[in-house]
């Protein structure tokens, strides 16, 4: 469901891929110029040296001027996360990005 976003209306969206068939995996947020913020979930058995990525800057999956591609150098879980049958906890990540992104963060509240 949902509606299509307009171009740029929300350049702190990331969205995270497997650069083998470039399937999409999950979404994320800008959280800082190298850090995407996102679900454990996605991310729990990745491993970034087999070439995982992370798009900023995009609104669909059609690819509009301003799209940005980094690779993901390192995965953070949350050192509390926990993935069982009947329970998921902490279920956080921080994908670190190669390079920067020219996309600011999403605004935090200060």
């Amino acid at each position: 469901g949902g509606d299509r976003g307009e171009p740029m209306p929300f350049p702190f969206m990331a969205e995270i891929y497997s650069m083998f068939g470039g399937n999409d995996m999950c979404d994320g947020t800008l959280i800082g110029s190298r850090f995407v913020l996102t679900s454990a979930i996605c991310v729990m058995e990745m491993d970034p040296s087999l070439a995982m990525g992370s798009r900023t800057g995009m609104t669909g999956l059609e690819v509009f001027i301003g799209d940005e591609y980094h690779d993901v150098v390192q995965v953070h879980l949350h050192p509390l996360f926990l993935n069982t049958q009947n329970l998921v906890d902490y279920n956080v990540a921080v994908l670190e990005l190669g390079s920067p992104s020219m996309h600011p963060p999403i605004p935090l509240y200060e």
